[in-house]
């Protein structure tokens, strides 16, 4: 599979593909290959952006995933009143029941990102 920018080097060839083949090379074919790599540049700039946002973004995620296994690990090193203070509005105490018993649980919300 092609990443990004392999696929955007082959758009800059297939783009200067006509070009290449012509015969001569007058001064309207020169800009229009010109004006066609320009567009392709423009094109990789572009593809070059995205990815460093998306990278950007993952280690953002990444950041959090780290926040949350240390909150997590550093329990341990908490007094559970005081983690129990802060993770109570994401934990919940279930009952159910049907004709014979009574049955009781516990239901946790956690975000998208997985945390409490």
């Amino acid at each position: 599979m092609l990443s990004r920018l392999e696929k955007a080097a082959v758009y800059v060839f297939m783009l200067m593909l006509p070009g290449l083949f012509s015969c001569g090379l007058g001064g309207d074919k020169t800009k229009e290959l010109e004006t066609r790599l320009d567009s392709a540049v423009s094109e990789i700039e572009n593809i070059k952006q995205k990815t460093q946002l998306e990278l950007l973004e993952k280690e953002g995620e990444r950041n959090q995933l780290l926040d949350s296994l240390r909150l997590v690990s550093g329990a341990s090193n908490q007094d559970l009143s005081i983690l129990s203070e802060s993770l109570k509005s994401s934990v919940f105490l279930v009952y159910t029941s049907n004709d014979d018993d009574v049955f009781q649980g516990s239901a946790f919300l956690i975000d998208t990102e997985g945390t409490l």
